[in-house]
């Protein structure tokens, strides 16, 4: 059954049964479980200096240990785990392909599929990039196919660079 760490207790889930209210340390854990999926933020590496110096327990000890002011909240928890793991992935440092699928990928892939283009327009020689020449023959003209070309290098140019601002920086 799954576990819900909120603070609502109108939530309908729990009002139909569907759903558990979890437990301080159990929402940490699931906290630091999603925390530590996130992609990679950089901010987390650096010191911390708590701007609310409170300290909540989350553990299963009934009684609150020295050094905390209370009991946490199961939504409080969960917080703090999420914290907690996102700081744990970011103590492992950036991911290696970071750079990678970053910076590299979208040029191989331009290369790639323009690479492809050009050789089907080459190969094929589609009817709109060719002349017949003096034996009626037909071969490309190079001045209808450079035009063409550059457009469809444009138009993919474009698309990665959609496709990347849109989707990839965000998995990253």
């Amino acid at each position: 059954m799954p576990t819900y760490c909120g603070n609502n207790a109108n939530y309908p889930g729990l009002l139909a049964g569907t759903h558990v209210l979890g437990t301080n340390y159990g929402c940490m854990r699931k906290g630091i479980g999603v925390g530590s999926h996130l992609p990679y933020d950089a901010a987390y590496a650096g010191p911390y200096a708590p701007v609310d110096p409170r300290r909540f327990y989350c553990g299963n000890n009934p009684v609150v240990p020295p050094g905390y002011l209370a009991a946490g909240s199961p939504s409080n928890c969960l917080s703090t785990g999420i914290g907690i793991g996102k700081a744990q992935r970011a103590a492992m440092g950036p991911p290696a392909f970071m750079y990678f699928t970053r910076y590299v990928l979208p040029y191989v892939l331009f290369f790639l599929i323009i690479s492809g283009i050009f050789a089907i327009l080459y190969f094929t020689k589609p009817k709109f990039v060719t002349k017949k020449d003096s034996r009626n023959k037909d071969v490309i003209d190079w001045s209808k196919f450079v035009p063409y070309f550059i457009v469809a290098c444009l138009v993919v140019a474009i698309i990665i660079w959609f496709f990347w601002k849109r989707f990839v920086r965000r998995w990253i």
